[in-house]
């Protein structure tokens, strides 16, 4: 076995050194809510309840929704839902709208992409 594929398996074997982390929030409902075609303001909020706080988002005349996840054994990070102004899912991702918007990942230029 190579060396970079022993680094990678310990790598892997590390805590929070996965790529693959942020997959244990898949099962969440809001995730889940958002990766369903044609997702709304009122399918997202059905599925996460209220969000802990919205944000204006100017380039689309919209609002940014910012969740906590929670998974079973109490592993939290943040989640925005970015909403055009007709209240459809224009993005997601797995940091804080405050980031998202500073990084210009409120409003991707190829379409909806998730964050991560």
């Amino acid at each position: 076995m190579g060396i970079t594929a022993i680094l990678l398996a310990t790598c892997l074997t590390l805590s929070g050194c996965s790529g693959f982390e942020i997959f244990k929030y898949d099962s969440v409902p809001v995730v889940r809510a958002v990766l369903t075609a044609g997702a709304t303001r009122a399918s997202v909020v059905a599925a996460g309840g209220q969000p802990n706080s919205e944000v204006k988002v100017p380039q689309n005349g919209g609002v940014c929704l910012n969740y906590t996840l929670l998974t079973d054994k109490g592993a939290t990070t943040p989640f925005f839902v970015v909403l055009t102004r007709d209240n459809r899912v224009a993005n997601y991702g797995y940091v804080s709208c405050a980031t998202a918007l500073k990084d210009n990942y409120a409003m991707p230029s190829e379409g909806m992409k998730q964050v991560y």
